[in-house]
């Protein structure tokens, strides 16, 4: 929009400006335009900013803006958030995301949890999150069946003999 751009522009006239940074950095967030935010989030942060919300939005951006990939900085970011605010709320949106990308449903489970208890109860926000942790859910009992599946399909030939012997299985 002409408004973005003009606020754009004097963004880049006063890198300074923590409130033009702040704007640009969560529209673009909001807009789907993460390696733009990014920009702006690390032009606070490297102004001194390091609220929880900053810290958060900015991981969350460079997740995003990577493939939903979490490079080290963007953990450290979300982690040094958490712990200035527990209640951090992209930075659990982050690290939930991570987790469930990177297949560790339970630590998903429990930030998106936290997550959800920030919401008010019947919320669209609320609801989502509760979809998400059920998918969550699923994905972890569905990955317990395949490792017992998988363990119980090993051929009693590969297996190894001295546990075999422990349970009287052993020729």
């Amino acid at each position: 929009s002409a408004l973005i751009e003009r606020i754009g522009r004097r963004a880049d006239v006063r890198p300074k400006n923590a409130d033009y940074s702040l704007l640009l950095g969560e529209y673009h967030l909001s807009t789907n335009e993460p390696l733009l935010a990014l920009g702006y989030f690390d032009r606070l942060i490297e102004a001194g900013a390091t609220s929880p919300e900053i810290l958060g939005k900015a991981a969350q951006a460079e997740f995003l803006s990577a493939d939903r990939q979490l490079s080290e900085r963007a953990r450290s970011r979300a982690q040094q958030a958490l712990a200035l605010d527990p209640m951090a709320s992209a930075a659990l949106a982050t690290l939930g995301m991570a987790a469930f990308e990177a297949a560790d449903f339970a630590a998903a489970i429990r930030y998106w949890e936290t997550l959800r208890s920030l919401e008010p109860e019947g919320s669209p926000g609320h609801q989502m999150l509760g979809q998400v942790i059920e998918r969550a859910r699923s994905e972890m009992d569905a990955t317990l069946v395949r490792s017992v599946n998988g363990a119980l399909s090993t051929p009693i030939s590969r297996a190894n003999p001295q546990t075999l012997a422990h349970h009287g299985r052993a020729d």
